[in-house]
Parts: structure tokens; sequence; C-alpha cells
């Protein structure tokens, strides 16, 4: 995350691939571009906030998506 300055030397593998620290990864949201984003653990990137169900850490498109999979494997 760009201005955040916390070295990601010590961080785990998965924070450093996709550049932020543990405290933005697990942040209700962040401020950027003006606006409220949440890093979406399935996308691996930071989207706006609308996009979350409550507090879930997964965006909508991908949580609906992971439904339809699971849905069809009952049915198969």
């Amino acid at each position: 995350l760009q201005g955040c300055g916390l070295p990601l030397a010590d961080a785990k593998l998965y924070l450093r691939r996709y550049s932020v620290c543990e405290a933005h990864f697990k942040a209700e949201y962040v401020l950027l571009s003006g606006g409220r984003y949440r890093f979406c653990q399935q996308c691996n990137k930071f989207q706006p906030l609308d996009n979350f169900n409550g507090s879930r850490r997964s965006c909508k498109a991908r949580s609906e998506d992971r439904n339809l999979r699971r849905r069809k494997q009952r049915t198969d």
C-alpha cells in the first residue's frame, strides 16, 4: 500500500507478495483515492467497501462464485 511506510521484510510471504502490511490487510477499511476500500482475500487486491457484505473479507462477486460452485457440487 503506497504511503504506509511499514517495512515488509519480516512480514509473512503472503503479505509481501501483495505489498500490504498486516494492519492494512486486516483493516475494516482503508482510505484510498478518497474512498473506503478493503483487501479482498480472494482477489488479492483492494476493492471498494460496497463490494463486500458486512465484515466479510471476500468480495460479493467471489463469494457468489464460490456459492455457485458449492451448490453445483451438491447437485452432482
